[in-house]
């Protein structure tokens, strides 16, 4: 679990079902980091995934968590 250091709102959690949500305005990528702004308080938060390497189709790139 992801929480904002403002205001303590959930950012990433798990599923039920095995998957991840990330509730978020916006997923800024920068310098190999993701950065979540939070959609209570606008705090920008680190979360745990990558943009992974784009295939031989530009529109098929993916998000991967690492470490959750």
């Amino acid at each position: 679990m992801v929480q904002c250091p403002g205001c303590k709102r959930i950012i990433m959690d798990s599923t039920q079902s095995g998957g991840y949500k990330i509730r978020s305005r916006m997923i800024l990528f920068s310098e190999g980091k993701a950065i979540a702004i939070c959609p209570t308080c606008k705090t920008h938060v680190e979360v745990p995934i990558i943009l992974g390497a784009l295939s031989e189709k530009p529109a098929k790139s993916k998000l991967v968590v690492r470490g959750y």
